[in-house]
């Protein structure tokens, strides 16, 4: 019923992502999660199109797919990382804020819509994220960019602003209920099914999701080894079994070999592991709170070194066709000038699009920022189709006033005469 810990450690929706290959090949054996990755992203960026066209902002939905699509993070996760483990669902979450900001793209360059559309949207979008929440947890932070459009859209008042954010949020907590049910259900449907074959079924403790608190403790370790944190899972496990053992909730002589085995199990069958049960997050979350009670300006210092990290260690910005691109020098120091330059110039509908993506780097800044994390940021890509969007702007322009001065010239010069 239980193979290693997938079922009981939650995010039970990857299963879903192997569908696509599993009706295409016919079997559901040797199949990679490739073309749910492939058509999830793709379909994304031709939506981003669509919407950028009906916003009557082509230009920019052009340079947004052509940056966005190009990204190498990105195309590494879906094209290239096949491989068993979460690796191959790591692309999900910058495919999540591509479908996310295109729904949202008329908002956010204020056109106006029909009504149906503006109330319709919030509720698709809190079942769009609570059902990817179900595949990989870390996508719903791109709700934030979605609450942003709808409390800056311009053409509706304050009380309609709070009434999109309420139905988005009342969606997304309602649905995920259900998700929860949907589960619990399936659950009992293999025990049942598992007994009536003649084989023990798993009864031990389950999570809906991985556990925040153990992603917390272990992203302290890019910047507060001082403090005795560092990534790893076995870290963890290494500072949380002692306690747990002093306090009862394990027994003194229970060990662990790596990350997926023990020396105690449910019904004999099944491991038991340190993470399991909500004592093992409490004793994580009670030391992280404690450091930062104790010392907060260590955990000020870790956080403006990840913040150093999300604007230097990018991901190259580059124009891709097949196997051929070219990267453009663009830091990511320059995102901070650009947003005080926009507000100079008024340019909110930019300064909404930058914030819309942003979530996405604070994954690193709340998380970890190691291990490539801060390639989860797409803010690059969007302050390059920006400048690019800005230089065809000031190209059209030139041309247009030189077109305009030669006509007038030709129009008002003197005209020629024979002798």
């Amino acid at each position: 019923m239980e193979s290693s810990y997938a079922f009981r450690s939650g995010d039970l929706g990857k299963i879903w992502l192997f569908l696509p290959e599993a009706i295409i090949k016919g079997t559901s054996i040797g199949i990679t999660i490739f073309w749910a990755n492939f058509w999830f992203f793709t379909l994304g960026l031709v939506a981003m199109l669509i919407a950028a066209w009906y916003a009557k902002q082509f230009t920019m939905g052009v340079l947004l797919v052509a940056f966005l699509g190009s990204h190498p993070f990105q195309l590494y996760e879906v094209y290239s990382n096949l491989g068993y483990g979460s690796g191959q669902v790591v692309g999900l979450t910058i495919s999540v804020t591509i479908w996310a900001l295109a729904l949202h793209l008329p908002l956010i360059f204020d056109r106006k819509v029909h009504a149906f559309y503006l109330w319709s949207l919030p509720v698709f979008t809190g079942i769009f994220f609570s059902t990817m929440r179900e595949v990989r947890v870390e996508v719903m932070i791109g709700m934030a960019g979605v609450l942003v459009a709808y409390v800056f859209y311009a053409d509706i008042h304050l009380k309609a602003k709070a009434a999109l954010c309420l139905v988005c949020l009342f969606a997304f907590l309602l649905v995920s209920a259900g998700w929860g049910h949907y589960w619990e259900m399936k659950y009992w449907r293999a025990v049942s099914v598992v007994k009536a074959h003649g084989g023990i079924p798993y009864t031990g403790p389950r999570d809906s999701h991985h556990v925040f608190w153990h992603m917390i403790w272990m992203g302290l370790g890019d910047f507060g080894e001082a403090k005795g944190y560092a990534w790893g899972d076995c870290n963890a496990f290494r500072y949380a079994m002692p306690i747990m053992k002093r306090q009862g909730v394990l027994p003194k002589d229970y060990a662990y070999a790596g990350t997926e085995t023990s020396n105690y199990f449910y019904d004999g069958v099944y491991p038991r592991y340190i993470c399991e049960g909500p004592e093992y997050g409490r004793i994580l979350r009670e030391k992280i709170f404690a450091d930062i009670r104790s010392a907060p300006i260590w955990y000020f210092n870790i956080l403006l070194r990840r913040a150093r990290r999300i604007l230097t260690e990018i991901t190259p910005v580059r124009l891709g066709l097949g196997a051929h691109w070219v990267d453009i020098p663009l830091s990511g120091w320059l995102l901070l000038p650009t947003v005080v330059v926009l507000i100079i110039l008024r340019h909110w509908r930019n300064i909404k699009l930058i914030v819309f993506c942003l979530p996405l780097s604070a994954l690193p800044l709340l998380m970890y920022s190691g291990g490539g994390q801060t390639f989860y940021s797409i803010y690059p890509q969007v302050l390059a189709a920006i400048y690019a969007a800005g230089v065809w702007v000031l190209l059209a322009w030139i041309y247009g006033t030189l077109r305009e001065r030669l006509v007038s010239h030709f129009r008002k010069g003197p005209l020629m005469t024979g002798p």
